[in-house]
């Protein structure tokens, strides 16, 4: 029913096509290499021979005309045009299940025997031209479809935008509960996505950070106390010779604010807010051959997931090897964070982690006993500081960040009461959202599953 010709590079590979005359191509060699051989000036159907996907609806057939050059990780198929016509065979070889007929592990490939051996179901050529044609108008409605529908998320998504940015950009609390008042009431039309849910967890974030989401309690501690405090405590800890002594405690002035944020709150650096800053070991200190199964882990990026450590026992060491990373040990109430890749990753070190090194990516934070780990895990999470983090890291690769922009980094500080409050109500609100994005899921596919089960139906008839 059909001719093949494989197009392999190969010596004496089969060609009928008309050629369209001797071509020069120059390889990485530099090399001249008349390939000729593989020029086509007809109508002809190509399906990909190696490391694409044969499953129903891949793209893997496709028609071409006019002067082509194919290489050699394509089948050339001339169909006998009195059987079958070049659109329906594409049409049929796309929406086949093909991969039973497909060699490899490492490399998939559909070599030329077993696309010889492919079933090809013919209805009549008049048939088949209606075929092609109702396809043709299906895909073309599917398109409209697929535009309109873009084009409503596009503006869904702008309208999301500037009114979650109207939360954040409230100048008091009246002005806030009016914009959130504006929001709620189109919230089961706005928030149908989860883009649009992520979006909405940002703000909270942010909103949290600015000391939006909950009420001021007035017998809570200073703000200003807390810094003295943590300042008392980093120069007795220098005295000990536990950290370097810490500079004179210093408040930021409002030109060094990143945004606004309640009056009783403090301005500081980040090194005026954490009691040390200090950087995992130097990778000339750890190598490939000190990893051992099962030993001490040790903690990169890669394990700080979603705040918390995810333990991976091919990546530790020896407790010899520990011992002599004694100084890199971790303790309970510490912060590690990620030092390039994705800025502001961190987690909180648990009872279960404490005794465990710091990898050769990662800083290690430590801070007084009052500041609420949670409230500075939720700091790192806020576009705000992660657009700040990525403003003044270096490299161009991967982002690094060092000691320098981490201490200087702008904190606005509330009094540790209200960041215990504080967390509370994020967990609050990020678990209703997850609660609507599971929602949305299960909704989703359940229209997913009602369209397959139209299609089936449809087509069964």
């Amino acid at each position: 029913m059909l001719s093949r010709y494989g197009v392999s590079g190969k010596a004496g590979a089969v060609q009928t096509a008309r050629k369209a005359g001797p071509f020069p191509y120059y390889g990485a060699s530099g090399i001249v290499d008349y390939v000729d051989g593989y020029l086509f000036d007809e109508s002809l159907v190509l399906v990909g021979e190696d490391g694409a996907k044969w499953d129903k609806g891949e793209a893997t057939a496709f028609s071409i005309s006019g002067k082509s050059w194919v290489n050699n990780h394509a089948h050339v198929l001339r169909p006998i045009r009195e059987a079958v016509t070049d659109e329906y065979l594409v049409y049929f070889l796309t929406a086949a299940d093909l991969n039973r007929f497909i060699t490899g592990m490492t490399v998939p490939k559909l070599n030329q025997a077993r696309l010889s051996s492919i079933p090809v179901a013919t209805p009549c050529l008049e048939e088949q031209h209606r075929i092609v044609q109702k396809v043709d108008e299906l895909m073309a409605l599917c398109d409209r479809l697929e535009q309109h529908t873009s084009d409503q998320l596009d503006a869904q998504e702008t309208l999301v935008d500037t009114l979650l940015g109207t939360l954040t950009q409230s100048a008091n609390a009246t002005e806030l509960a009016d914009n959130w008042a504006c929001l709620a009431a189109h919230f089961d039309t706005l928030f149908t996505t989860e883009q649009s849910i992520d979006k909405l967890k940002q703000t909270i974030l942010q909103l949290a950070v600015m000391g939006r989401l909950v009420e001021q309690d007035e017998r809570d501690g200073s703000a200003i106390d807390l810094l003295t405090q943590i300042h008392t405590r980093k120069t007795k800890l220098a005295g000990n010779k536990i950290i370097k002594r810490p500079r004179p405690l210093t408040l930021l002035g409002d030109a060094q604010h990143s945004y606004i944020a309640p009056s009783h709150w403090a301005w500081a650096s980040f090194q005026d807010v954490a009691d040390e800053i200090s950087t995992g070991p130097f990778g000339s200190m750890i190598h490939k051959h000190d990893y051992v199964e099962g030993g001490i882990p040790l903690i990169n990026p890669s394990h700080m997931i979603k705040g918390h450590i995810k333990e991976d026992s091919s990546v530790s060491v020896s407790m010899a090897k520990a011992d002599e990373l004694s100084s890199y040990r971790l303790a309970t109430g510490d912060i590690v964070m990620a030092r390039r890749g994705e800025v502001g990753r961190c987690a909180v070190v648990t009872e279960k982690e404490a005794g465990w090194l710091c990898g050769t990516g990662s800083f290690v934070l430590r801070f007084h006993p009052s500041m609420n780990r949670q409230f500075i895990l939720l700091l790192f999470l806020t576009d705000t500081v992660r657009e700040y983090l990525t403003g003044n890291s270096v490299g161009t690769t991967m982002t690094n960040l060092n000691h320098g922009i981490l201490k200087k980094m702008p904190v606005a500080l509330p009094s540790p009461e209200e960041q215990q409050r504080i967390v509370q109500k994020v967990d609050e609100f990020i678990a209703i959202c997850d609660q609507i994005k599971e929602r949305l899921n299960q909704a989703s596919k359940t229209r997913c599953q009602l369209a397959e089960a139209v299609v089936e139906n449809a087509v069964a008839e």
